[in-house]
């Protein structure tokens, strides 16, 4: 069973974390994570706080805890915020930000060389999310990451909630925000923003690439063009694709079409899995009403049976007694 949670404090060679449920449990991983950063792992690798040695560690994780909360954490009725959706920022820097129901970050993590100086150099936790993508691509034009040559933003939209409203009400609040960053920078800058399913999100996690990355580097090596992550590590992902005569554009588009035929085809599927549950239903109710009618109708032939006993042993009774008197008007 894989488990996730908030890192709050590193102890050597293992972390304090804290599960959505409110648990502390000590983590033990040969990945480097930082603090703030959600990360995922397996029952083998925990280790749950019970020991009296453990207590002193429970006593400053809570003291961690409270910074956390003032600086970037959500407290409420259910407790912790945890991650709605994952949100992937890719130019050359390619950063991976997470953020709860209220469009607030909760973790920010630069998945490549340039993304990890852009994550050190802004404050990004606790933002909403389209502020920090402002944050992050004011950064990368100061850092001269965002030029005419490589002007194209790359979104893309992890949603574990599947609320798609909500999700494209994100999208347009960080389309409109990097518009405005563009307008004030008087720069040209193109954004795209796909949608990534979840097992595919979690699949470029493995692979240490964004989920934007993964999804356009699918596309492309089914057209029979490989690419490699060296590739994509140095000269980012418009540069790549240009070298090797592929439009950023052209793949995006068969992308959300790709998204929205396989949306589609969910939809029917759950349409139909709902139809196929309700039949189930009304034959369930069918049966029991059918049951409930043969007990009922077994009931009433049981009781008719114990009448006409009853009235044939009554029949039986009275000749009885009739034959009695005859007899002993005879004898008289």
């Amino acid at each position: 069973m894989v488990n996730k949670g908030i890192v709050l404090e590193k102890l050597k060679n293992k972390y304090v974390v804290l599960t959505p449920e409110g648990v502390f449990k000590t983590i033990y991983l040969s990945d480097k994570a930082e603090i703030g950063q959600e990360i995922s792992w397996s029952e083998a690798n925990e280790k749950r706080i019970f020991s009296w040695k453990s207590y002193v560690a429970l006593a400053t994780v809570a003291v961690t805890l409270i910074v956390f909360a003032v600086g970037f954490i959500d407290f409420g009725v259910g407790g912790i915020s945890k991650a709605v959706a994952y949100v992937g920022y890719d130019l050359n820097p390619s950063i991976e930000m997470s953020i709860n129901q209220k469009g607030k970050v909760l973790t920010a993590e630069g998945l490549n060389e340039k993304g990890r100086k852009i994550v050190d150099s802004v404050s990004l936790l606790n933002k909403q999310i389209d502020k920090a993508v402002v944050s992050i691509t004011d950064k990368a034009i100061d850092f001269g990451y965002l030029n005419d040559d490589e002007n194209l933003i790359l979104i893309s939209m992890t949603d574990l909630t599947k609320k798609e409203k909500e999700s494209t009400k994100v999208e347009e609040r960080i389309t409109k925000s990097v518009q405005k960053v563009a307008k004030k920078n008087n720069i040209n800058i193109d954004i795209e923003t796909i949608r990534v399913r979840e097992e595919d999100r979690n699949n470029a996690k493995s692979q240490g690439l964004s989920a934007g990355k993964l999804a356009v580097t699918k596309l492309v090596e089914d057209r029979g063009i490989s690419i490699s992550k060296e590739e994509l590590e140095q000269k980012g992902i418009v540069k790549t694709l240009n070298e090797k005569g592929v439009s950023l554009k052209e793949i995006i588009k068969e992308i959300k079409e790709n998204s929205k035929e396989k949306e589609e085809l969910e939809e029917q599927n759950n349409r139909k899995f709902k139809q196929e549950q309700e039949s189930k239903k009304e034959d369930k109710k069918a049966n029991r009403d059918e049951n409930k009618n043969k007990q009922k109708n077994n009931k009433k032939n049981k009781n008719e049976k114990k009448n006409w006993l009853n009235n044939k042993d009554k029949q039986q009774n009275k000749q009885n007694s009739n034959k009695k008197n005859n007899k002993w008007l005879m004898q008289s």
